[in-house]
C-alpha cells in the first residue's frame, strides 16, 4: 500500500489503487474455524441425552435428516464422530459457506476510499492539506517578497500597522545592505528635539541656550585645544616641572623625578585603556560583581530578549550590528588613548634611564670627542 500510495501522495500520480489478496488468509482461517466449530459441535452432541426407546431414536433421526437442527437424543454406544458422519453434518462446508463465503478473495483500496476514510475518522479538514502537500511535492514551492509583505500585513491588527511592519522591514534591509549614515545634521536634529535647530556657533564665549549650543561650544573648545596642543599640555608640563624641582636635587635628579611621575601616570592610563579595557570591558568580572553586565553580557541579554519577539532572526541581525558598531567605537577610542599613553611612558622611561646614567653618558661622550691641542 505504501508503494502504491507513495506516487499519489508525492503528486506524481493523480490516482492510486491497491489490491489486497485474502486467499491465503481465508485458507488459514478455514482450518482454525473448522477445528473450533468441530470442537464446539462435539461438545454439544456429547451433552445430548441418550434415546430410551425406538420411537425416540426414530424421531431424532428424522429430525436430523430434515435439517431441523441437532436431534433431541442420540443412541447409546455410538461414537460422536461416527454419529456426526451418519447425520451428514459437514463442518468444513458450513464454515466455508456461512463464515468465509461472504468474505471476498481480494479487496481494493483507492484514493477515493482514503478520502472517505479520512472523512469518517473526522479528519476531513486534512483533505485540503493532503492536496496542498501533493501540489508542493509535485510543483515545488515559491515564496517571494510579495508573499512576505502580504504575511506581514495579515499578522497586523489593521492596515496602518501592516504598512508600518512592511516599512520597518524595508528599513532593516537597507540598514543591513548599505549600512547606516548619521551626519551632523541628524545629530543636531536629535539633540534639538522640540527646540529650534540653530546655526553652528563660531566663537568660544557664548552663553548656551539650547542643546545644540552646548554641542557647538564644546566642539569649538576641542578644536581650540587641538590647534593649540602646547597650550593644552602646558598645565601638565608645569606640574612636571614643579614635581621635578620639589623632589630632585641637581638636574639629573629633577629629570628622574619628573619622568617618574610621568611614567606612573602614563602607565596607569595605559593599563586602564589597554589591557584593562580588553579584560574588564569584554569579560567583565568587575562589572558583573557590581551588578552591571559587560558589553558581551549586554549583547547576550539583548539577544535573549529578542528571541521572544515576533521576528527574532531579523532583530538579532540588527542588534548584533549595533553592538558591533559600539564595540568598534569603544575599541578605537581606547586604542588611541592607550597608544598616546604608551608613547609618553616610553619617553618617561628613556628620560629616567638618561637621568640615572647621566654622568656615565657625559663621560662616555667626552671620551669619544677629540681632545683639543692634542
Amino acid at each position: 500500500m505504501i508503494d502504491d500510495a507513495g506516487p499519489y501522495l508525492t503528486g506524481k500520480a493523480d490516482r492510486f489503487a491497491t489490491e489486497v489478496s485474502l486467499v491465503d488468509n481465508k485458507r488459514l482461517a478455514e482450518d482454525v474455524l473448522a477445528e473450533l466449530v468441530g470442537t464446539k459441535m462435539t461438545g454439544l452432541v456429547e451433552r445430548l441425552p441418550r434415546c430410551t426407546s425406538a420411537a425416540q431414536l426414530r424421531d431424532a433421526v428424522n429430525q436430523a435428516r430434515q435439517g431441523l437442527g441437532l436431534p433431541s437424543c442420540i443412541p447409546a454406544g455410538v461414537p460422536t464422530e461416527q454419529l456426526l458422519e451418519r447425520l451428514g453434518i459437514d463442518v468444513i462446508g458450513q464454515v466455508q459457506s456461512s463464515v468465509l463465503g461472504p468474505v471476498p478473495d481480494k479487496i481494493n483500496f483507492t484514493d477515493a476510499q482514503l478520502r472517505s476514510a479520512l472523512s469518517l475518522a473526522g479528519a476531513g479538514a486534512n483533505l485540503d492539506q493532503v492536496d496542498t502537500v501533493r501540489e508542493i511535492l509535485r510543483d515545488g514551492w515559491t515564496y517571494t517578497q510579495d508573499d512576505l509583505k502580504q504575511d506581514l500585513r495579515e499578522q497586523a491588527d489593521d492596515r496602518e500597522q501592516g504598512d508600518e511592519l512592511v516599512e520597518t522591514m524595508e528599513d532593516v534591509r537597507a540598514f543591513l545592505a548599505d549600512g547606516w549614515t548619521f551626519t551632523e545634521v541628524d545629530l543636531r536634529e536629535k539633540l534639538s528635539g522640540d527646540e529650534p535647530v540653530t546655526e553652528p556657533l563660531k566663537g568660544l564665549f557664548f552663553a548656551p541656550e539650547t542643546s545644540t549650543d552646548i554641542l557647538d561650544i564644546s566642539r569649538n573648545w576641542l578644536k581650540f585645544v587641538r590647534d593649540n596642543r602646547l597650550v593644552a599640555y602646558l598645565p601638565l608640563i608645569v606640574l612636571l616641572v614643579i614635581i621635578a624641582f620639589l623632589g630632585g636635587r641637581g638636574w639629573s635628579g629633577r629629570v628622574v623625578w619628573g619622568a617618574a611621575f610621568l611614567l606612573v601616570s602614563a602607565g596607569l592610563v595605559f593599563a586602564a585603556f589597554g589591557p584593562g579595557y580588553n579584560t574588564f570591558a569584554k569579560t567583565g568580572p568587575i562589572y558583573d560583581a557590581a551588578g552591571v553586565s559587560d558589553l558581551d553580557g549586554l549583547r547576550a541579554e539583548a539577544l535573549s530578549e529578542i528571541s521572544e519577539t515576533d521576528y527574532p532572526e531579523t532583530s538579532g541581525l540588527v542588534a548584533n550590528k549595533v553592538f558591533d558598531i559600539i564595540e568598534s567605537l569603544g575599541d578605537g577610542f581606547s586604542a588611541g588613548i592607550a597608544r598616546s599613553s604608551l608613547s609618553l611612558a616610553i619617553i618617561a622611561l628613556v628620560a629616567i634611564v638618561g637621568g640615572i646614567f647621566w654622568a656615565v653618558i657625559v663621560a662616555t661622550v667626552r671620551g669619544l670627542l677629540p681632545r683639543r691641542g692634542g
